[in-house]
């Protein structure tokens, strides 16, 4: 070895890398070949082959990139092996050149090993495809993965001043990347899980911030398609290589040469990464057992236990030190135990119970996902509302919520089964502007569940995220009266001209019954002139129309945005006063799709008298939000069907066949989408649901009645066919 280290003659960083570059010729020259076969060597043997091809690509880009992260891995290995070898580092130290050169001149030679081939045969490679291509664009993940190798050689390095062998700096080198991104998948996770209201685009901001110092987190989520790849990103995982670099320099020269062999030259790396994945394996068994379960919290902290335990008794090589690492486990997880102890009686630290005050919030973007409802009858579309009745009934809805986190957090069973005299504990909501309809004598549940989520935009600029995926139907009042206010429909109509549908590439076109759709291709000039009509209709509607509509639509009508950028989908009813819609439609030749009915269309009548003494049912299953003529999406089933167990309790309704003409007329007369708080008339229409608008009631009892009576024994009514209470 003394020879060798003869070239170091001087305490200069070149003369170390001189030095390296001497000592480490096979190694350097063996890679900078193969990094030349597999790129542009192999893209000259494409062109070769096919030197009339416009669209040559290389087959081993991927191995070109695999190959340098794996070296990146591989090199500090190589050149500070020698700080885990006793007698080595003794020879290395007694040099005449001081620690910080010694360090600096094999860094720096790693990183030039590494960065001039990568950099050289990629941009050799990528200009021959430019000039051999057509319209080939810059590729995106050069730069990242560039990056992602000084991220990886620096860390590495890092650990190797840590570690004292090279088993734990390999380890520890998998810990760090592969656990730190699963670390906060579980935590992110885990909160979301248990914390009512958490929105899954706040984690997704947050995770997105918190995985940019993972450059494994990047690679897997964005190699190969980098077209939504932030930019921001790659100063972060240079920032983290630069801090590491230097922080590893200082750990250097403080480096005793008798931690040589030991399992950690400096302790704190052990714990964080030990930690780390103890913590990780805890939560990953917490959420795969179920979050809410005790037993779940006992088992994972147990194995994020044992999983500490392992890690300490292979750094001890043994149980020597078993009472101090019974000591760190235990400690560990009684912290842990205790932060969710404290997260769960103080509402996740607030965050479940915070509502903004009216005088911080500038204004309020709403989604809503109704039950019953399709597109626009909801405020499902992000639309900004800034005028203070609106922000003030957001706030009343928010309210209500955190009025009633305990129970909404318990979670309801879906087949809960009902009556009056079992009320159950804990389901009845207070605190909260009731629906008409709403008179307490139903558990909430059974009106239906709603997505919301709330978007509070704040007067300093900062925004407050509320996402509620299973909220009762029963506190949505407030959202509904927004959604029938004048104040919604300009800011909808606004919203609609900004999101700049006019180039749209097709249409769809549902039936009226919002069946399958036909779908046609528009040229930009007919996207421009449809888009046009629709904000022109949509100007002149009436307020109530994005919930309770005057008349049955013609059809739905589907806006698909373009391809080569985010999708983007708006879905309008038609009704027959729209008439710009109506006229550009049949002017192109466009036709909604026809309701597909069976051969022998099959209708029933129930009046809203006959549904509300039907209220009393003892054993009703499912959602009673429609008995009361507020969403025809939903009906009721009885168990086994209508049979008559109960002499003078089950209820089957008469059905009678409709003429063709009949069915046409009845179709512009009831509801595939109504949400009012006024009980309607129902009619079952082939195993289905609709509302009747009140103008045409006496008309679809006549059309209904007019036809041959259906006859069903008891019992015998076909499973498919739904009641419509």
């Amino acid at each position: 070895m003394t020879p060798m280290l003869s070239s170091v003659k001087s305490d200069r960083l070149g003369s170390v890398f001189a030095h390296c570059l001497h000592r480490y010729k096979s190694i350097w020259i063996l890679y900078t070949i193969t990094m030349f076969l597999v790129m542009p060597f192999s893209f000259f043997l494409s062109f070769l082959s096919n030197p009339h091809s416009t669209n040559i690509f290389i087959p081993t880009e991927v191995l070109f990139h695999l190959l340098a992260l794996g070296m990146s891995v591989a090199l500090p290995l190589i050149l500070f092996q020698y700080i885990n070898n006793r007698q080595a580092v003794d020879v290395f130290h007694s040099l005449p050149i001081s620690r910080k050169n010694l360090f600096w001149g094999n860094y720096l030679f790693g990183l030039a090993v590494l960065l001039i081939p990568y950099v050289l045969f990629g941009i050799v490679t990528l200009g021959a495809q430019t000039a051999v291509n057509n319209e080939l664009p810059l590729e995106v993940d050069y730069p990242v993965i560039l990056t992602s190798i000084i991220c990886f050689y620096s860390t590495m390095v890092f650990i190797m001043v840590n570690c004292g062998t090279l088993f734990e700096s390999i380890t520890y080198f998998g810990i760090i990347h592969i656990g730190y991104p699963l670390f906060v998948s579980a935590v992110l996770s885990f909160i979301s899980s248990n914390t009512y209201g958490y929105p899954s685009n706040s984690a997704s901001f947050i995770g997105n911030i918190l995985y940019s110092f993972s450059p494994v987190r990047q690679l897997l989520d964005f190699y190969p398609n980098w077209d939504y790849y932030n930019w921001w990103k790659l100063p972060v995982l240079l920032g983290i290589a630069a801090f590491v670099a230097i922080l590893g320099a200082y750990l250097y020269k403080r480096r005793k040469s008798e931690s040589a062999g030991q399992s950690f030259a400096y302790i704190p790396l052990f714990y964080i990464g030990s930690l780390l994945i103890s913590i990780t394996v805890g939560l990953g068994f917490v959420l795969s057992l179920g979050s809410k379960k005790i037993t779940s919290y006992i088992f994972g902290i147990l194995l994020g236990i044992a999983v500490y335990f392992i890690l300490d008794t292979i750094r001890n090589r043994g149980f020597r030190k078993v009472a101090q690492t019974a000591i760190v486990g235990c400690t560990a997880a009684v912290l842990v135990t205790a932060v969710f102890a404290a997260s769960n009686l103080t509402h996740t630290f607030g965050y479940e119970t915070r509502v903004p005050q009216i005088q911080q919030i500038e204004s309020v973007v709403l989604y809503w996902s109704a039950p019953g409802s399709l597109g626009t009858s909801a405020l499902d579309n992000g639309v900004k509302l800034n005028d203070r009745e609106s922000i003030e009934a957001a706030l009343a809805f928010h309210k209500s919520v955190t009025a009633n986190i305990d129970t909404l957090k318990t979670g309801f069973p879906s087949n809960y089964l009902y009556d009056s005299e079992n009320q159950p504990v804990g389901i009845n909501l207070v605190k909260y502007t009731p629906y008409s309809f709403d008179d307490g004598s139903y558990p909430a549940f059974d009106y239906g569940n709603s997505r919301v989520q709330i978007v509070y935009v704040l007067q300093n600029g900062f925004k407050v995220y509320r996402e509620y995926k299973n909220c009762p139907f029963a506190l949505t009042k407030p959202l509904y009266e927004i959604a029938q206010s004048k104040a919604y429909q300009e800011a909808f109509v606004q919203w609609f001209r900004q999101e700049d549908y006019s180039d749209c590439e097709n249409v769809a076109l549902y039936s009226s019954l919002h069946q399958g759709a036909v779908s046609y291709t528009l040229s930009p000039d007919q996207a421009v002139r449809l888009a046009k009509a629709i904000s022109s209709d949509l100007d002149a509607r009436d307020n109530t129309s994005n919930l309770t509509p005057a008349e049955s639509p013609k059809g739905f009508l589907e806006l698909n945005g373009g391809y080569g950028r985010a999708y983007r989908a708006i879905t309008l009813p038609v009704y027959p006063t729209d008439s710009n819609i109506l006229a550009f439609l049949e002017k192109n030749g466009y036709d909604f799709l026809e309701p597909s009915i069976e051969e022998v269309p099959v209708a029933a009548y129930i009046s809203k008298e006959e549904r509300k003494s039907l209220m009393s049912y003892p054993t009703k299953t499912g959602r009673l939000f429609f008995c009361t003529g507020v969403g025809s999406q939903f009906g009721e089933w009885i168990p086994e069907k209508y049979a008559i167990e109960e002499s003078g309790r089950a209820y089957a309704p008469k059905f009678h066949e409709l003429t063709q003409q009949g069915l046409e007329e009845l179709l512009t007369m009831i509801a595939p989408v109504y949400i009012s708080e006024t009980p309607h008339d129902a009619v079952i229409l082939n195993g289905t649901n609709y509302l009747v608008y009140p103008q045409y009631e006496e008309q679809v009892k006549a059309i209904i009645e007019s036809g041959q009576p259906v006859n069903y024994e008891p019992g015998t009514i076909p499973a498919d066919t739904e009641i419509a209470y």
